[in-house]
């Protein structure tokens, strides 16, 4: 992991039947605040744009039918917890699958974040 060693970090995944303009929509209706942007990674591929706080934001990104990877945040601990808590109570709201993981600088975890989920392993 250590991309950004001396910030706290975000990543996580998420289940749900609900494609990225349809998960955009039932994010927005919660409050969070969504952009839909195109891939750079493939052609014709979306991801979604979350803004989490603190002027951080992440990404979710559709990998499979059914499944999205939360990737590509970094910032100050306390900010991405809150945002992430903010995001999680959303999701679990609507009633999606996820976890979300919350990593200290030094890649210590730092919160855990779930709803229908298994705990980590200790």
């Amino acid at each position: 992991m250590d991309a950004f060693p001396d910030e706290a970090q975000l990543f996580g995944q998420l289940r749900t039947e609900l494609d990225p303009s349809e998960l955009a929509a039932a994010l927005t209706a919660e409050g969070v605040k969504v952009e839909l942007r195109e891939s750079s990674h493939y052609a014709g591929g979306t991801y979604l744009r979350i803004r989490i706080g603190g002027g951080d934001d992440c990404a979710l990104e559709r990998v499979g039918p059914e499944e999205y990877l939360v990737h590509d945040s970094a910032g100050a601990l306390a900010a991405l917890s809150e945002g992430a808590e903010r995001l999680s109570g959303a999701l679990a709201r609507l009633g999606i699958r996820h976890r979300l993981e919350v990593y200290a600088p030094g890649d210590r975890l730092a919160g855990y974040l779930h709803h229908h989920w298994p705990p980590p392993d200790p």
